[in-house]
Parts: C-alpha cells; structure tokens; sequence
C-alpha cells in the first residue's frame, strides 16, 4: 500500500516560485490600455501585420491579474503572522531585507532562525491556501 506524505521541502519551494513572481504580476497587471502599445506616427508605408498584437498583451495583461489575485485570496486565508512575514517578503514593492521585516514586525529581539522557523510555516500554510492547495507538493512512502 503506497502512502503520500507531504514534502515540506518542495512544497515551500513551490510556495516562494509562486511568491516570487508577484512583483511583476503586480506591474503587468497594473497596466492601462494606454501603457500597451505606444502610438507611433510614420509617413513610411507600412507592411500588415500579422496577428493581434494589442489582443495578445490585453490577454496577458488580464492572466498577470488573475494569478495576482488568487496570490492576494492565498495571502488573505492565512493567520495574521504568517500574512504579515509573506507581504513583508514577496509582495511590498521594495525589497525588504530579514532585518527590516522583524523591525517592521516589532519583533526587535527576535533572532534570524527564529524568522525563518516562522517564515517557513507561513510557506507552508500559503501553498494550502493558494488554489485550494495546488502548490502542496507529496512524497510517495512505502
């Protein structure tokens, strides 16, 4: 009989790939109709294009808002901590180093590991909670 347990390693991993493609989402997202193409004036003929090139990053432009909002509805489902250590991380539009996030968090005394204790059970919980646990990752035993 073959069991499945959850590999905690990958499944962290899993949850920082996700994690970190936020910031761009957040500026594709983010674009007007204006930012998508820039309007050029030419008097030189000009060959048909092929393909919709507008339609094309309208699409993406919407697909980079969807994956931004369900890693906002992953983000809202978690414990007040682990929500806090995760925006602080992946989503605030500067980087924030270990340092400035226990700052911010008034956690002053708290040391590194500690941090990382808390930051990987946050992981955990946002792979469970983004998509209904699409990024849970399993190991085969037995």
């Amino acid at each position: 009989m073959l069991f499945k347990e959850i590999d905690f390693k990958a499944t962290r991993e899993s949850a920082k790939k996700t994690l970190k493609t936020y910031r761009r989402l957040e500026r594709m997202a983010g674009k007007s109709k204006v930012d998508l193409q820039a309007v050029t004036w030419s008097d030189m003929p000009k060959s048909p294009s092929v393909g919709n090139h507008e339609e094309d990053k309208i699409v993406s432009a919407l697909n980079a808002r969807y994956e931004r909002d369900a890693i906002d509805y992953g983000i809202s489902r978690l414990c007040l901590i682990s929500r806090q250590i995760l925006v602080l991380s992946y989503m605030q539009q500067d980087r924030l180093s270990v340092d400035d996030i226990i700052y911010k968090m008034g956690w002053g005394y708290t040391n590194k590991v500690t941090f990382n204790r808390y930051k990987n059970e946050a992981l955990v919980e946002f792979a469970d909670a983004y998509k209904n646990g699409e990024l849970i990752k399993y190991s085969v035993l037995g």
